[in-house]
């Protein structure tokens, strides 16, 4: 997978559309995601826990799939939320059913990182700090 940002997509802007026909990513699809993620320091690492920038294993994992419309086809896009572990944050991989089932947090800035991948294309589409442009 190529680490190419092809811009910033504002997860919120998606979210009516991240509800019409969703899917539910398998474990390979997951797996080849995490492997390729690489959070950048956008130049402001004081805004991450701890003053780095975490390891993608440093955050619980939070998955939706949804089919985005393209045509006569669509595309196959996974939705992420990933919160950095603390009190009452669970490790791991978390599977929802859309992007609802995501913890609600306003902000959190770079302590939580929304993400959105393009399966088909193999890419990351979407990548920001929350409460951030």
């Amino acid at each position: 997978m190529k680490n190419t940002m092809l811009g910033v997509i504002v997860l919120c802007a998606c979210a009516g559309a991240a509800s019409a026909d969703p899917w539910t990513p398998d474990a390979a699809t997951i797996a080849k995601f995490e492997a390729a993620i690489h959070i950048p320091d956008w130049g402001r690492s004081t805004e991450f826990p701890n003053g780095h920038v975490p390891a993608v294993s440093e955050y619980a994992r939070y998955y939706a799939g949804d089919i985005s419309p393209n045509g006569s086809g669509g595309r196959r896009i996974v939705f992420a939320e990933l919160v950095v572990l603390g009190p009452g944050v669970q490790p791991g991989t978390h599977l929802v059913s859309t992007i609802a089932g995501f913890p609600q947090i306003s902000d959190g800035g770079c302590t939580v990182v929304n993400l959105i991948y393009d399966v088909d294309q193999d890419k990351v589409i979407g990548l920001r700090c929350n409460g951030r442009g």
